[in-house]
């Protein structure tokens, strides 16, 4: 079945304009001054999901285990860095919370006896969110907790594990 919602078709224009700004980027002919004011269609929402096969694909692309190029020899850091990017997007897809709400995040919005909740103050929308835990965000956590459960921090700096990871998409964004 095709989908053919305002959501949808905003996405499909989007990633048309994406493509004439990277071919006139990378030098090749394009027309010029061309204006794509207008194309989209006005929506009352805004699509907050991934399509169809879009997640599987990008945990593929984010699994600290999977083998690429420069993987072998990998530092120890470095691998807890793609671990942090792999447990901070499915947390993300899980829960439906802000980036920057689960980087700020404490071990105090966990449930840390069973797991089975987090409770987020979401600053943005201005209310607590009672959130209840999937099995492998559950999963996430415990190996987190056994890790970095002497920060306060649920992802906490590497340099410092007083402060927050901070929101780094750059790895994800790749």
């Amino acid at each position: 079945a095709v989908d053919h919602s305002e959501s949808t078709c905003n996405n499909m224009i989007t990633y048309l304009v994406s493509i004439y700004h990277q071919a006139d980027n990378l030098g090749l002919a394009v027309p010029e001054d061309q204006s794509f004011d207008g194309l989209k269609v006005a929506v009352k929402h805004k699509t907050r999901y991934l399509m169809a096969g879009e997640e599987q694909l990008l945990l593929e692309q984010l699994d600290p285990h999977r083998r690429c190029r420069g993987s072998a020899g990998a530092s120890p850091l470095l691998r807890q860095q793609l671990q942090d990017q792999y447990d901070l997007v499915v947390i993300l897809i899980d829960t439906g919370l802000r980036a920057t709400e689960l980087t700020d995040g404490l071990w105090t919005s966990v449930d840390i006896r069973n797991f089975e909740y987090l409770n987020f103050y979401r600053e943005k929308v201005g209310n607590e969110g009672h959130l209840v835990c999937t099995d492998r965000v559950k999963e996430i956590l415990r190996r987190r907790w056994e890790r970095f459960g002497n920060s306060p921090y649920i992802f906490p700096s590497a340099d410092d594990p007083t402060v927050p990871r901070g929101y780094a998409p750059k790895g994800i964004n790749r």
